[in-house]
């Protein structure tokens, strides 16, 4: 990744502590605006009115955040859909939240002082508990997507590959070598390989439009009328390859010249059965109509073409032959041999780029997983900022409790009930997004098969809890240190 990355240049120092500053004042100029309106011997008696920011306080906010995200995202559009998702999450994960705490009200008060007092003071405390759960969850649910569920991911790509899969790939090969090369897999005793022509041309014309990559609003539309394609040809279907639209053609030697395209090929560049596709092949062109669309099973890691003609049809043009086939750890000195035999042969293999791209996924998760561990933290100090503005209040709670018989042990148990359940309800609701966000990925994005990880419920709430009760451990110590007189006299 080092490699690939630009060097650090002098601008992140500047921007970092520039979009600190705008951020600190979109979000705390309101309430600092309003401390003027306090007067002096309302703070000295203790007696400060509640603020009202009215709707100036949360515009300013959303505005803030807004031009942020279009600053560094590059397009207020997609900074806008950005921040809309970051507040359906918070939305949706709150409700849940204040229903998982409203539940609460419901559990039996039996069983020790602790215990009961924890759960009355969350539901007391609702929305404030709503508050840290959510702040807590997000930076958990990240932290979960990217350990265990991106794991899940690459598991479940693993299993979808066939166990024969070919792990190798072998370009460049000559028409006047097809004969050795065929009788190298004979001699060594392995399977003949399913050998493939492949020629290169570039789509210059749809339906006698020129094809123009910027006139696509979709990137990888742009990015695929672009570039070259391998086009191949062949009297049936290659195997795998499923016919969904269309016909394929006959076996005629003497078939008029057609083409069959891959489905999300064509839906990508706006192909239709029956439009007519206009190559450049080393300055000729070849004209030919959609009679077919495939879908193509690129995980079987079998040589697989976006756009195949008819036999014969490219036989005017210079072609190479390509294939894949399966070789063991133990056998590769076979592919050794391959090279040493036909030096102008490429052989490519599969399992090597797998293992670099994993290398580089996991060295890019572990720098993201650093910015993930930042929002947790952030989290935490919705944690301890929470705790702080009802510190007076639990410590009269902690005082009058003490007054009245209760043991150092039992108030400690108080709180710690309240920060375990935090905990488990916000490590909970992370485990659910981050189960929620496996399920999309492996459906949506990768179309892969999804088993749902067991223990990422329990891992989550117990994630949670360890994170809340460290974080809040500071608080249980004050309360259990502070005498019930000293308290009585503050409140008196």
């Amino acid at each position: 990744v080092g490699e690939i990355l630009p060097d650090p240049g002098w601008q992140p120092w500047l921007i970092g502590p520039l979009a600190s500053l705008l951020l600190l004042a979109g979000l705390a100029l309101p309430p600092l605006m309003a401390i003027r309106d306090v007067s002096p011997t309302a703070v000295l008696r203790n007696e400060l009115p509640p603020t009202r920011q009215g709707v100036i306080a949360p515009l300013l906010a959303l505005a803030t955040l807004l031009g942020l995200a279009s600053w560094q995202v590059g397009e207020w559009r997609l900074a806008g859909w950005l921040l809309l998702g970051m507040l359906v999450f918070l939305a949706a994960s709150s409700a849940l939240a204040l229903g998982l705490v409203c539940l609460t009200r419901g559990l039996p008060r039996g069983g020790k002082v602790g215990w009961r007092y924890g759960i009355a003071n969350l539901a007391r405390r609702r929305w404030l508990a709503v508050l840290q759960i959510a702040s807590l969850s997000v930076g958990l649910m990240a932290l979960l997507t990217l350990t265990v569920v991106r794991d899940d991911l690459i598991g479940a790509w693993q299993r979808s590959v066939p166990a024969d899969a070919p792990n190798k790939f072998v370009i460049n090969i000559q028409p006047g070598q097809l004969a050795d090369f065929r009788e190298a897999f004979a001699a060594a005793g392995r399977p003949q390989p399913e050998l493939e022509p492949m020629t290169r041309a570039r789509l210059i014309a749809i339906n006698e439009q020129p094809v123009r990559p910027a006139a696509y609003e979709n990137e990888q539309a742009r990015r695929l009328a672009g570039r070259e394609f391998n086009l191949s040809w062949r009297a049936a279907p290659p195997p795998g390859n499923q016919v969904v639209a269309g016909k394929w053609w006959s076996e005629d030697r003497r078939i008029k010249p057609q083409f069959s395209v891959e489905r999300g090929l064509a839906d990508t560049l706006g192909i239709r059965l029956g439009d007519t596709l206009a190559f450049d092949l080393a300055g000729s062109t070849y004209r030919a109509k959609v009679t077919s669309l495939r879908e193509v099973p690129w995980d079987s890691f079998r040589v697989n073409f976006f756009v195949i003609g008819t036999p014969g049809q490219f036989s005017r043009q210079p072609a190479s032959w390509i294939t894949s086939f399966r070789l063991e750890a133990a056998d590769e000195a076979f592919a050794n041999h391959l090279v040493e035999r036909f030096p102008n042969l490429t052989v490519i293999d599969v399992g090597s780029i797998l293992a670099e791209v994993r290398t580089m996924v996991d060295k890019l998760t572990r720098g993201i997983e650093a910015m993930f561990l930042l929002a947790l933290a952030a989290g935490v100090l919705v944690l301890w900022a929470s705790m702080a503005a009802t510190r007076d209040e639990r410590l009269a709670d902690a005082g009058l409790m003490r007054t009245l018989g209760a043991s150092r042990r039992q108030v400690r148990g108080v709180v710690l009930s309240e920060l375990v359940w935090l905990g488990a309800v916000s490590g909970l609701l992370a485990a659910l997004g981050a189960t929620g966000l496996g399920v999309l990925a492996a459906v949506k994005l990768f179309s892969l098969p999804w088993q749902l990880n067991a223990w990422l419920l329990p891992l989550g709430m117990v994630a949670g809890v360890l994170v809340v009760t460290l974080a809040g451990w500071p608080l249980v110590g004050r309360v259990t240190r502070t005498p019930p007189l000293a308290v009585l006299r503050d409140l008196s």
